[in-house]
């Protein structure tokens, strides 16, 4: 697997953020593991008094651990808060990282997304492409792959991510919930995750192109222990299940693939979508 990284990063990065860009790139082409990895949002504290400043990491790696990535606006289609006033972009400054901060004015729920700029991926051989689809649970995909690959030619892949993450601020009404934000692919939980211990009981529903995504794959983490993963499959409806084991920080995290387009010069694309929040 080869990875594609844009040049243009290069041409907007001083000599003060390289050591930083230079950990982006070794996060980004991190050979066959690179694509697999998770992507997700991490606020500094995911419950914040009002009118203080949150700064925001945004992480790729594993199990909840990885490198961080520098604030990079020219990598970013889409880097937002959506609260009680409304829509606005997440600020932060060239090669910085944390990558931004959130300053709540008001108590409230506070959904932070990211949707990155399409990136590229190869695959040198069918098996290795066939060994993607099976860890990332698109066994669909296999025979669509297998009906229109060529023997011998390398398999070409876009790929973007969906990245959200819920913080609170002050104290939140017990109706507040997460919303739908128009990524291409996005969770949502459904129910307050801030209230939600007494039954435990997590549901997520799963969208592509705003519309309900049935047998799509989701796994569900936690930070204290990242190994001990729950997974299980959306509905008719996008929706899944999770009864929640313990509290503290979870990531949920799925993907979708698609043939690309006749004329593209793609052979896949695929959306990647995680959400991040606490549970008290």
């Amino acid at each position: 697997m080869n990875t594609l990284i844009p040049e243009k990063i290069w041409r907007q990065c001083t000599e003060k953020c390289a050591p930083l860009l230079a950990l982006w790139l070794l996060s980004a082409g991190l050979c066959a593991q690179a694509l697999a990895h998770d992507f997700w949002i991490e606020p500094e504290t995911f419950r914040a008094k009002p009118g203080v400043r949150v700064p925001l990491r945004v992480y790729v790696g594993q199990n909840f651990a990885g490198d961080s990535i520098p604030f990079f606006p020219d990598r970013f289609e889409r880097y937002v808060s959506v609260g009680p006033a409304g829509e606005q972009a997440i600020p932060g400054v060239l090669g910085d990282d944390p990558a931004g901060a959130v300053t709540g004015a008001v108590p409230g729920l506070y959904l932070l997304a990211l949707r990155t700029k399409p990136d590229k991926v190869s695959f040198d051989t069918s098996e290795e492409f066939e060994r993607y689809l099976h860890a990332e649970g698109l066994e669909r995909n296999l025979a669509r792959h297998r009906e229109r690959h060529k023997p011998g030619k390398i398999i070409h892949e876009t790929y973007f991510r969906c990245a959200k993450s819920l913080l609170a601020v002050g104290n939140i009404r017990s109706d507040a919930t997460d919303k739908a934000l128009g990524l291409p692919l996005e969770l949502i939980v459904e129910n307050n995750p801030h209230q939600l211990w007494a039954d435990r009981k997590l549901r997520l529903r799963l969208l592509y192109l705003g519309k309900p995504l049935e047998g799509a794959l989701v796994i569900l983490s936690n930070k204290a222990k990242p190994l001990d993963k729950l997974k299980a499959r959306t509905n008719t409806n996008g929706r899944v299940e999770f009864s929640l084991p313990r509290r503290g920080i979870w990531l949920a995290n799925s993907v979708h693939m698609i043939p690309a387009p006749f004329f593209s010069q793609y052979d896949w694309e695929s959306l990647w979508a995680s959400l991040t929040f606490e549970l008290p």
